[in-house]
């Protein structure tokens, strides 16, 4: 009984944490996509949402103040960056 419990709890574990992935390789391409012109012109080509473009993004608008980033992007990066904070703020006690 006790082995059936463990199991059933590491599938249901295993099932949302593929889940949650899929859902953050959807959110990190709905970024890409909406940024793709964002990209190129703050010249951050090769990066990619979690491995940089964000960070080389924020560089070029500091060391450009008169850029300002597309209507979508903007959009799009705020609905995912409230949504991490929604889902971290339900998993903290």
């Amino acid at each position: 009984m006790n082995s059936t419990r463990i199991a059933l709890s590491a599938l249901a574990l295993t099932f949302t944490f593929s889940f949650a992935q899929a859902n953050m390789k959807e959110n990190n391409a709905a970024i890409m996509d909406a940024c793709k012109d964002d990209i190129a012109a703050t010249h951050c080509e090769g990066k990619k949402v979690g491995k940089g473009l964000m960070k080389c993004m924020h560089a070029y608008h500091k060391s450009n103040k008169d850029y300002k980033m597309t209507a979508s992007c903007e959009a799009t990066t705020k609905k995912m960056h409230d949504k991490r904070k929604a889902n971290k703020e339900e998993k903290s006690p």
